[in-house]
C-alpha cells in the first residue's frame, strides 16, 4: 500500500479555534475510515489526556502506536515523537497531534512540523491537528486578541503545502465547559480570564473559519487554472478595485474596503500598466506609489500587471482569481469622446459576463462659489467679436481679394468659424457663427447678389442644410 519511491505523502490538518474543539477526536474518526478502506494507520503522537471521549475512542480503535523516544535534556517524562521509527515502520497514514509543538532541547529537529516534513518526504500520509493561534501569519492578530504573543507557531510556507484543511468547530460556551472539566481548579480561573473568554474564543473561531475558507478558495483557484475553467464560480466573495495615480483612487480604495468589510470578503487592489502609459512625471509616479502603499496599509492584496488591453487584463485577472465584484472609477468625459472612444469602464461592463461591476463617478473637490458672478461685459462679447472678424475675413478673401471658387466650397469654408467657436467658446458663439455665415454667404455669393432673397429653391434648401449641419 506504500507510495512509489520519491512520491511525497499528503497532509490533512484538522484545524480548530482552541483546545477542546474536538480536533483529535475528528482525526481519530477519519483515521478509522482510512483503516476500513484497507490503509495501515499508526499513531506517531497522541494527546488525549483529560478528554475522556477522545481517550475512549483511541482505546476503541486500538491503532498501532509508535513508542516515543527520550530526548536529551528532556525535563519531563514521555520524550518526543520517534520520527525515525515512523519512517522505518512506514505505515500508509500516521497520526500526529499538536503540529505546533516545540521539541525538547537536544532534539535533532527543533519543531514538530519539521518532523512531519521528514515523514511526508518519506511518502507517508499525515493526519495532524492545529489551533488557529499557532499560524505564524496570524500572530499579530492573535496577539491583539489574547494580549500576549504566541511563540510556538507553524510558518505559513509549510501550511501552503497542506493538501486538505478540515475545520473542527464548536460554540465558545462548549469550549469553556470542556476546559473547566479538564483543567486543575487553581489554574482554571486564571486561564479563563486570559484565554477562555467568550470574546476571545469567538474571535478565534472567526479567524479559523476565514483561514479555512481562504485555503479552500486557493485550492479552487489552482483547480480552475489547471482545468482551464472560466470563472467566476459562485463561491466565496471577493472584491477587486482598479486604481491609478489619480487622487480619486483614494476614494475608490475607501469604498472598496467598506464593500469588502460589509460582505466579509477579501479584496484586491490592482493597477494595470499600459506599455505606452508610463507615468509622465515624477508627481504622477509618486501619486501611484502612494496609492499602492495606501492599499496595502488598508489590508488589500496589491497587484500590478502589464497589458496593452487594460479591460481584457482586468477581466482575465478577475476570472482567474474567481472575483465576482469589480469596483471602478469613471472620469468625467464628453459625450463625443465617449462615443468615439469607449472608456475602460465601458469595455469592462460590456465584457463582464457574470461579474458585477460597480462604477463610482469622479467628483470635483473644488468648492462651489457662493454667488454666481456674471462675466464682465467685455469678456462676454469678445468671442462674438472674434467670430465676426473671422467671418468678415473669409468674405474679403473669397469676394474681393480675387480668390474665386465654387459656391459649395465657399460654404464649406464658412464652417471653420463654427468649429473654432464651438471648441473655444461654447454653443452661443458657435450658433452665432452659423447664423452669420448663412447671411453673409446668401448676401454675397447666392443670386441675386447683395440681397438676402433667394431666387432658386435649391439654394434655400442648401442654406437650410448648411445651417442645420453647422448648429
Amino acid at each position: 500500500m506504500s507510495k512509489e519511491a520519491g512520491q511525497r505523502g499528503s497532509i490533512t490538518v484538522f484545524l480548530g479555534a482552541a483546545p477542546g474543539a474536538g480536533k483529535t477526536f475528528a482525526m481519530l474518526a477519519a483515521a478509522r475510515h482510512m483503516r476500513e478502506e484497507g490503509k495501515e494507520v499508526a499513531v506517531g503522537w497522541l494527546e488525549a489526556e483529560g478528554y475522556p471521549e477522545t481517550e475512549q475512542l483511541a482505546e476503541l480503535y486500538d491503532f498501532e502506536r509508535i513508542p516515543p523516544v527520550n530526548a536529551k535534556n528532556k525535563g519531563q517524562a514521555g520524550g518526543e515523537m520517534d520520527t525515525d521509527a515512523i519512517i522505518r515502520r512506514h505505515p500508509d497514514v500516521v497520526l500526529v497531534d499538536c503540529l505546533e509543538h516545540v521539541n525538547a532541547p537536544g532534539s535533532w529537529r527543533a519543531k514538530r512540523y519539521l518532523e512531519v516534513s521528514a515523514i511526508l518526504a518519506a511518502g507517508i500520509d499525515v493526519y495532524t491537528t492545529l489551533n488557529i493561534q499557532h499560524v505564524e501569519g496570524l500572530n499579530d492578530l492573535v496577539q491583539q486578541i489574547l494580549e500576549k504573543k504566541v511563540r510556538d507557531t507553524v510558518p505559513d510556507g509549510f501550511l501552503e503545502l497542506v493538501d486538505r484543511f478540515q475545520l473542527v468547530d464548536c460554540p465558545a460556551e462548549v469550549l469553556i465547559e470542556r476546559y473547566r472539566a479538564t483543567a486543575p481548579d487553581r489554574e482554571t480561573g486564571r486561564k479563563l480570564d486570559s484565554f477562555f473568554r467568550i470574546g476571545n474564543l469567538n474571535a478565534l473561531r472567526e479567524m479559523a473559519l476565514r483561514f479555512t475558507a481562504r485555503q479552500v478558495d486557493s485550492h479552487l483557484e489552482h483547480y480552475m487554472q489547471a482545468k482551464a475553467i472560466a470563472g467566476p464560480w459562485p463561491v466565496s466573495e471577493k472584491v477587486m478595485v482598479c486604481i491609478s495615480a489619480s487622487p480619486f483612487s483614494v476614494q475608490l480604495l475607501r469604498k472598496a474596503r467598506q464593500m469588502a468589510a460589509s460582505m466579509k470578503a477579501e479584496w484586491i487592489a490592482v493597477h494595470v500598466l499600459h506599455p505606452d502609459g508610463l507615468p509622465k512625471s515624477e508627481e504622477e509616479m509618486n501619486g501611484l506609489s502612494r496609492n499602492l502603499l495606501l492599499a496595502e496599509e488598508m489590508g488589500a492584496e496589491v497587484l500590478s500587471i502589464t497589458g496593452e488591453r487594460v479591460a481584457d487584463e482586468l477581466l482575465n485577472l478577475a476570472r482567474s482569481r474567481n472575483i465576482k465584484t469589480i469596483l471602478m472609477g469613471k472620469s468625467r468625459r464628453s459625450r463625443l469622446m465617449a462615443r468615439l472612444h469607449p472608456s475602460v469602464v465601458e469595455q469592462v461592463i460590456r465584457k463582464s459576463d457574470g461579474i458585477s461591476v460597480h462604477v463610482i463617478s469622479e467628483k470635483s473637490d473644488a468648492p462651489m462659489p457662493k454667488e454666481k458672478v456674471a462675466p464682465r461685459l467685455g469678456t462676454a462679447k469678445l468671442p462674438y467679436l472674434w467670430v465676426t472678424l473671422f467671418v468678415l475675413l473669409l468674405t474679403v478673401i473669397f469676394r474681393y481679394a480675387g480668390f474665386t471658387t465654387e459656391s459649395v466650397n465657399v460654404a464649406l469654408m464658412y464652417l471653420f468659424p463654427v468649429l473654432i467657436a464651438a471648441v473655444f467658446w461654447g454653443i452661443g458663439p458657435s450658433i452665432y457663427a452659423a447664423g452669420m455665415g448663412v447671411l453673409i454667404f446668401d448676401f454675397f455669393f447666392i443670386p441675386p447678389i447683395l440681397s438676402i432673397s433667394v431666387a432658386d429653391l435649391q439654394y434655400f434648401i442648401s442654406l437650410s442644410v448648411y445651417l442645420a449641419v453647422a448648429i
